[in-house]
């Protein structure tokens, strides 16, 4: 059956039919399996073009360099993180450090934003995907609320 959604609902039904594993059923393990098997490349091509390049994998090392560097430390010489931020001891300085960083990659920065952009509009484009449709009498009966929300676009009546 032709079904017309965003990648993105695709991308989210896949991770749910990969949740599926422990219910049981032939002819229902069959068809999740043959789904899974037809979205898959769109999940691969999306983590494919999401993939980070080398030149902003070096921005990255850089910049967790410079925070480690600046960063309050602990008894133990260990930089203090709060949540996911880096405790900086002298913020004009650090400031001023990161300024630089930031325009020395700035290419690699540049490009990164712009690789996040596409995939982002990639992901919300609507595409047509031939899935394999599942009778509601095949469904088993220990499925949960949500798994069938999921499912509800290849389950017939």
């Amino acid at each position: 059956m032709q079904i017309k959604k965003t990648r993105e609902e695709f991308l989210n039904l896949y991770q749910v039919l990969s949740q599926l594993g422990n219910l049981k059923g032939v002819k229902f393990a069959y068809t999740i399996a043959k789904n899974k098997e037809a979205i898959k490349p769109e999940l691969v091509a999306i983590q494919e073009a999401g993939q980070t390049k080398d030149n902003y994998k070096e921005f990255e090392k850089e910049r967790v360099g410079l925070n480690e560097k600046y960063a309050l430390k602990d008894e133990k010489g260990q930089p203090v993180i709060k949540g996911d931020n880096y405790q900086i001891e002298d913020k004009e300085t650090y400031d001023k450090a990161y300024n630089e960083l930031i325009e020395k990659h700035k290419e690699a920065i540049d490009e990164r934003d712009a690789q996040i952009k596409e995939v982002n509009e990639l992901v919300k484009e609507e595409i047509e995907m031939d899935l394999k449709t599942l009778p509601l009498s095949l469904v088993p009966e220990d499925i949960t609320v949500k798994q069938m929300e999921s499912l509800s676009i290849i389950i017939t009546e």
